[in-house]
C-alpha cells in the first residue's frame, strides 16, 4: 500500500559512522517514509509541518546509492511529498546528532576580521579625534606603517595565491589539453591549441583586471604616504576596488558564445520579438 514520504536534499557530505548509516555527498536526495518521523523518539509529538525542519536522525533511502540507513536531520533540506510503497519497520535512534559542518566558521571569520580591523585602526580608536576638524566630521586615517601591514596582507598576499594557483590550474589545464590531442591525433591539434591560448588570455584579464581594481586604493601605501577616507580621490578609488567583485564573474562569462549572444539579443532587444524564444544560442 502506498503512503506519503518526504524527500530530503543533502546539503553537506557525512561519512558514515556505523552499519545502519548511509553516506552523504551534497545534493543527493532522499526518501524519509511519513512512518519514520512518527515512530522516531520525539515522534509521538509531531505535527504537520515538522517534516521541513527536521532535528534528530532520520531513516531513509539515499536515491543515488539505492541505501537504505540513517542519517542526521539537520545536513538536509526539505523537498517535498512523495508516494512511494510500505516503508520499513521504523527504529530508534540513541545517540546525538552531529554537529552541522561549517557552523562556527562564520563567527570566526567575522571575529577575525574584527580583530584584524582594529589592529590596523588602533591609532584611530584610542585617540578618535586626533583628525577630526570639526563637530561630526568623520575621518578615518591609516598610518603609512599600518597601511604597509595591510597592503602585504590584503593585496600583495592575495595576489600572490591567485597567481600560483591560476598558474597551477593553467598547468593542469594545458596537460589535459595536450592529453587529448594525442588520443585524437591530428584532427584536434588545432581545437587543443586554440584551447590552450583561451585558458591562457582568461586567466591573463582576470589578473590584470585584479591588478588595476585594486593598485590604485593602495597607492598611498606604495608611495609611503597615510591612508585616509579624507582624500579627494578616496571615494573613486573604493569604488573602482569594489567593482572587481562583479567584473570578475562576468569575464569569465563573457568568453562563453552563448552568454554573448543572450546579450546582443537583450541589448538589441530582438529578445521582445514574437518566437524569440526559438532563438539559437548554443
Amino acid at each position: 500500500m502506498a503512503s506519503d514520504s518526504f524527500q530530503y536534499r543533502a546539503l553537506f557530505e557525512y561519512k558514515r559512522e556505523r552499519g545502519d548509516d548511509i553516506s552523504l555527498q551534497p545534493g543527493d536526495l532522499l526518501t524519509v517514509p511519513k512512518a519514520s518521523l512518527v515512530a522516531a523518539p520525539g515522534g509521538l509529538d509531531y505535527q504537520d509541518g515538522d517534516e521541513r525542519s527536521p532535528k534528530g536522525w532520520l531513516h531513509g533511502t539515499n536515491e543515488r546509492t539505492k541505501e537504505k540507513g540513517d542519517f542526521p536531520g539537520t545536513f538536509v533540506e526539505y523537498v517535498g511529498t512523495v508516494r512511494v510503497g510500505p516503508p520499513p519497520a521504523p527504529k530508534s535512534w540513541p545517540r546525538p546528532v552531529p554537529p552541522t559542518p561549517g557552523g562556527p566558521q562564520p563567527a570566526g571569520a567575522a571575529a577575525a576580521s574584527v580583530i584584524y580591523n582594529g589592529l590596523i585602526l588602533l591609532d584611530h580608536i584610542r585617540q578618535p579625534d586626533k583628525f577630526t576638524s570639526c563637530h561630526g566630521q568623520c575621518v578615518v586615517v591609516i598610518s603609512h606603517i599600518s597601511g604597509t601591514v595591510d597592503l602585504f596582507f590584503t593585496f600583495v598576499g592575495p595576489c600572490t595565491v591567485m597567481v600560483v594557483l591560476y598558474m597551477r590550474v593553467f598547468v593542469v589545464a594545458v596537460s589535459q589539453v595536450r592529453v587529448i590531442r594525442l588520443q585524437t591525433a591530428a584532427t584536434a591539434a588545432p581545437t587543443a591549441k586554440k584551447s590552450e591560448r583561451k585558458a591562457a588570455r582568461t586567466l591573463g584579464i582576470v589578473i590584470a583586471v585584479f591588478l588595476m581594481c585594486f593598485c590604485p586604493y593602495y597607492y598611498p601605501a606604495f608611495a609611503g604616504e597615510d591612508t585616509s577616507n579624507s582624500l579627494s580621490y578616496f571615494a573613486v578609488v573604493s569604488w573602482i576596488m569594489l567593482i572587481n567583485s562583479c567584473v570578475n564573474p562576468l569575464i569569465y562569462a563573457l568568453f562563453y558564445p552563448w552568454f554573448r549572444k543572450a546579450i546582443k539579443l537583450i541589448f538589441t532587444l530582438r529578445i521582445l520579438q514574437p518566437h524569440s524564444r526559438e532563438a539559437k544560442i548554443l
